[in-house]
């Protein structure tokens, strides 16, 4: 498999939040664990920063989501994930295990009101 996949975002199956303004798509079992927490910023001006994009569909989701004013932000180590980026998204490429990698993104990125751990997992 191509890393990312080509073309169109992928969107996984059976998986999505109900907002006003409609559903978003995205990880289900992560999603819908989240809306619980995080209805409450919907509509809101705000920064989510999120690692481990891999395919980019989730960058997406969170636009949906939140609505027009989220500012998204995705961190992979992958850097055709730069491909994903578009009005309100950047994308940062980088090892979350790299200590400069953060304190040069901190410098880039002062004001974060969300970061939902949805990354893999080691050791």
């Amino acid at each position: 498999m191509q890393y990312p996949p080509r073309g169109k975002r992928a969107r996984w199956r059976h998986s999505s939040i109900s907002t006003p303004r409609g559903v978003a798509s995205g990880n289900g079992a992560t999603t819908l664990g989240y809306h619980r927490h995080l209805q409450k910023f919907v509509g809101r001006r705000i920064t989510i920063v999120e690692v481990g994009i891999y395919s980019g569909g989730s960058l997406d989701m969170w636009r949906e989501y939140f609505g027009p004013e989220c500012n998204v932000i995705g961190i992979d180590i992958e850097p055709a994930c730069k491909s994903y980026e578009h009005e309100r998204v950047r994308v940062f490429v980088g090892d979350q295990a790299d200590p400069n990698f953060w304190s040069s993104f901190r410098k880039e990125v002062s004001d974060i009101d969300l970061f939902p751990d949805s990354g893999p997992r080691s050791g």
